[in-house]
């Protein structure tokens, strides 16, 4: 049996090594759903224990009033994950099956406090995106709505994150990778108001990135753009009344 870990959230943490102990929920809830076996209960649980962890480490920094210098400077990196067939047979929405995870390096921003809030987003809007995939891959396997309706849930928290980070290429992607699985969540509930939302938002910021800004453009929006074409009738509009 899995001993599962516990956060211990009333350690009175310093932000470099707070963000040392959270990663781990991430990666270690990450593994449980890469394999052939895969754990989704656990997975969730985990990430649960991470998104706790970190609120009470930014908490305590609210309170201490005091950023590290030491907190790490964080981008974001893509983890493939395997999923059966027969959840893309479901319909011609294609689910986002890569998870996130986060990469550290030294910090090469003037603003400790910047690093800090930037870091303290992206870790945790990663948190709440895998914590919804998590849920949707396993509502996809058992059929469980309640499990899709908590998954909806996460990915919107998620892309609340979002709202005020740099436009960088991951984080793009990573919204993309939102409003996508969002929009199939939706297409299989036949809820068609709120597909077409998903997919006007996802050719939003598919214009954002192809007209230009100052990064390469990330080989994964190809999966984006399919799903757009292959919904394009989601876009279609009644005929006004004669």
């Amino acid at each position: 049996p899995i001993n599962k870990p516990q956060p211990n959230i009333n350690q009175n943490m310093k932000t470099g090594n707070a963000f040392s102990t959270i990663l781990p929920f991430n990666q270690k809830a990450i593994s449980m759903i890469r394999g052939d076996s895969k754990d989704y209960e656990t997975a969730a649980l985990l990430l649960h224990q991470g998104i706790v962890a970190l609120e009470q480490d930014h908490y305590d920094d609210m309170e201490s009033s005091s950023c590290d210098g030491n907190y790490p400077a964080v981008t974001g990196a893509l983890a493939p994950i395997s999923v059966q067939a027969k959840h893309d047979e479901i319909s011609p929405f294609a689910l986002y099956t890569n998870a996130m995870t986060i990469v550290q390096g030294a910090s090469s921003t003037e603003s400790e406090f910047a690093d800090h809030e930037h870091a303290n987003s992206l870790l945790h809007c990663i948190l709440y995106y895998n914590l919804g995939l998590v849920l949707h891959l396993h509502g996809l396997s058992t059929g469980q709505d309640s499990c899709l309706a908590k998954s909806v849930y996460a990915y919107e928290t998620a892309m609340g994150l979002l709202g005020e980070m740099e436009r960088d290429p991951f984080v793009q992607t990573l919204e993309l990778a939102i409003l996508n699985n969002c929009g199939q969540i939706h297409y299989g509930l036949f809820q068609a108001q709120q597909v077409h939302s998903c997919l006007r938002l996802m050719k939003n910021t598919l214009s954002e990135i192809t007209n230009g800004f100052q990064y390469e453009i990330p080989q994964q929006v190809s999966h984006f753009s399919a799903n757009i074409i292959m919904n394009a009738s989601h876009f279609a509009r009644p005929a006004p009344a004669a």
